[in-house]
Order: C-alpha cells, then structure tokens, then sequence
C-alpha cells in the first residue's frame, strides 16, 4: 500500500491556502497491458464495479477497499460501467453490452451496430443511456435488457455536419440526459430522449462529464478544459485550473473535493473548483489514469495497468 499526500500545490489564478491534505492509497496494482477503463458505484457508495481490456471486470462491496475479478464471457475491452439498481451495465468496443442481473449472471447485448460504445449512465428508474463514435446514441428504458436509437442526429449540432464522437453521458437525479463529447458539444434531453437541445459547443472536445444532486457538476476534456454548472447543465461556465492536459475523467462530492484524472496528470480541487492543485506523483505524472467515482471510501481512479487509486481528504 502506498500512500502520498498533497499539501496544496499552486494550480489556479489563487492557489488554495491552507486546503486540507488529500492523501492518495494504491488500492490495486494490476498487470502489464490490461488497463481498466470505467468506475463506478452504486447510491449506497458500498458497491461498485471497474472495468477494462479484454472483458476485465472487478467489483467490490465494501466501498472500494477490496475488488474481486469477475468471469465474464467477451474478450473486447470494456470501456465503461455503471450501477443502478441491482443491474450492473458496462459497455465497450463493437456495440457490446453487458448486464449483470440480481443474480450475478452476465447476459450479452448488442445495440446493433459495431461502432464502439464509449460511456453509460442509468438511473433507477430502468432508464439508461450508452453513446460512442461518430454520434452513436442508445437508450433502454429496461434496465438494459432492450435498446433503441433516438430519432435525432447528433450531426445536426455541429456546423460542418459531421457524426460526433461521443465520449460522455450523465442522467440527473431528476433524470436529465446530459451528452456531451467532440467539438466542444453538450446536448440535453429532458423527456427521456425524446428530444434534444445543444446547450454549449466549442473547440475541445468534452471527455467527462459529472453533475451531483445539488446541481453541481464538472465537464472536462481536451487541453485542460474545466467546466462548472449549477444548474445541473442548462449552463456551463469555464474554470481555469492553472494546469494543462488532457482531462479524462471527473468526480466531485458535496464537501468540496474534485478529482479530476487525466494523461501524465490529476488535478485536485477541495474547495469545489475555486482552486485546483496537480498531484506530485511520478506515476500520475508518467502515466494515465482514465475516471474517477466516489464511494464510501473515498474517490477512486482507475487506468494504466489495471490500477486503482483512492483519494480521500484528511
């Protein structure tokens, strides 16, 4: 176990002054080639999945501080999950679905299409939502187990009408659609995709997306873009961090921290996005770490060579 703390290095116009210490605990150490790609855990902040190449799949019940390999029939990378309910959703290359019932058995689903499925969300209604390459959009309303296109082109929102690659998707509490991705785009849906409407586009593209049940969220993504809301999407106002990059995943918590993995860095903000710090690590400064979920144990990263990192606050 090793175990690091940060002190409050600068990262932002005012650096944060007597923020409390964030320590960083390798959790798992993985191997060589079989990154982990998706995190995530449950309401109760108990249970939780991660997944990655070749159909790697661990979970955990106790908050993050163990993970136990799971069998699951694919060799294709899994590219990210999600928990709702007692379903487990993850999705990844070639259209691959796979749900995880109240019984623990995996069942393959195909969208119908072999472009790759790149984020998933669900809500414990049955609604989930999956997107990925060139303006790909799927939504199940039963918990997985069916799948439809929407009625809408996402190349409708870009200028030059190209498909967009989409790299992110968010459903609220009160069930918004958040789907954002290339150039810059973030489109909402409010009657479960039924309709659409862009609500910000610009030059980076947008990796990430988290919005809590106070409204609060983040967007991050290419070039050290950070995004804020407080209105849980219906605007976005730009954060400056101080620190470039490519941002690849977010997640914050009402007390204030923000994690934000990305390539060869991870910003750390514990006064919710005011300030934001760089984790001086040589291994996330060297190497990737791809999202970010928060349970009951703290925030948990996870990317190159199958690891997995908790960050907590003192």
């Amino acid at each position: 176990m090793t175990v690091l703390a940060l002190t409050g290095i600068a990262g932002s116009a005012q650096a944060g002054i007597g923020d409390p210490p964030v320590s960083v605990e390798l959790v798992r150490s993985g191997v060589a080639h079989r990154p982990l790609f998706g995190v995530s855990f449950a309401h109760d902040g108990a249970r939780g999945a991660a997944v990655g190449d070749r159909g790697t799949v661990l979970l955990t019940g106790d908050g993050g501080k163990s993970w136990i390999a799971q069998e699951v029939d694919t060799d294709l990378a899994l590219l990210d999950v999600t928990l709702a309910g007692n379903r487990i959703i993850a999705v990844g290359q070639m259209g691959l679905v796979m749900v995880r019932d109240e019984s623990g058995a995996w069942t393959e689903r195909r969208v119908g299409v072999e472009e790759r499925l790149l984020s998933i969300d669900a809500h414990e209604d049955g609604l989930a939502v999956a997107v990925g390459g060139f303006g790909e959009v799927w939504i199940s309303t039963d918990g997985g187990a069916s799948w439809a296109a929407p009625d809408v082109a996402f190349s409708s929102f870009v200028e030059e009408g190209y498909d967009p690659h989409l790299y992110a998707v968010e459903i609220t509490a009160a069930g918004r659609i958040i789907v954002a991705g290339e150039f810059g785009l973030v489109v909402v849906s409010d009657d479960r995709g039924s309709s659409w409407r862009l609500v910000r586009q610009g030059d980076e593209s947008i990796s990430a997306v988290h919005v809590r049940t106070d409204g609060n969220g983040y967007a991050v993504g290419q070039n050290g873009i950070v995004l804020k809301t407080k209105d849980s999407g219906d605007h976005w106002e730009r954060v400056d961090p101080g620190l470039g990059g490519n941002l690849l995943g977010v997640s914050s918590s009402p007390d204030g921290l923000v994690i934000v993995p990305g390539m060869r860095n991870m910003l750390v903000s514990t006064d919710d996005g005011a300030t934001f710090s760089a984790v001086p690590d040589s291994d996330v400064n060297s190497n990737w770490y791809q999202q970010a979920a928060t349970g009951s144990g703290g925030v948990f990263v996870v990317g190159h060579t199958g690891r997995v990192l908790r960050l907590f606050l003192h």
